[in-house]
């Protein structure tokens, strides 16, 4: 496997590459990253300033070629990050598939929080007074 680091959906960083004891010991020195056990598509890193420079640097250090994207200076990555992040968070539709041991039907409201808090693994399940947050937050789970 090549070795390559990309941007997924969610604006997390995907750090892929064969098994290379130098790189791995580097991406875990990252203080975010973290391996996806549950899709099992590499190292994902939380792109806080801190992290951009350590995967711009690890690009560098290891000769590992950057999207487009991720190019920018720091400052520029995390307006984008954040201006992105807004962006889901305001989703307020969304389409999931059902959900085992889940007896209730979900509005689309809360089929669009469930996913931004499955792929956000950090999220303030608060939302308006009508919705039922229990059932987003045990789906999430």
């Amino acid at each position: 496997m090549p070795k390559h680091i990309m941007l997924d959906d969610w604006n997390e960083i995907v750090i892929r590459f064969s098994p290379d004891a130098a790189l791995k010991a580097a991406v875990k020195e990252i203080p975010s990253a973290h391996y996806d056990f549950y899709t099992h598509r590499g190292w994902l890193v939380w792109p806080g300033r801190d992290n951009l420079a350590a995967v711009q640097a690890l690009a560098q250090r290891f000769e590992i070629d950057l999207p487009r994207e991720l190019r920018l200076p720091v400052s520029a990555l995390m307006d984008r990050f954040w201006q992105a992040r807004y962006q889901l968070s305001r989703t307020t539709s969304a389409v999931i598939p059902p959900i085992p041991g889940l007896d209730c039907r979900l509005t689309p409201f809360q089929q669009a929080g469930i996913l931004y808090a499955v792929h956000t693994m950090r999220c303030l399940i608060a939302d308006e007074q009508r919705e039922d947050r229990i059932a987003i937050a045990l789906a999430a789970l």
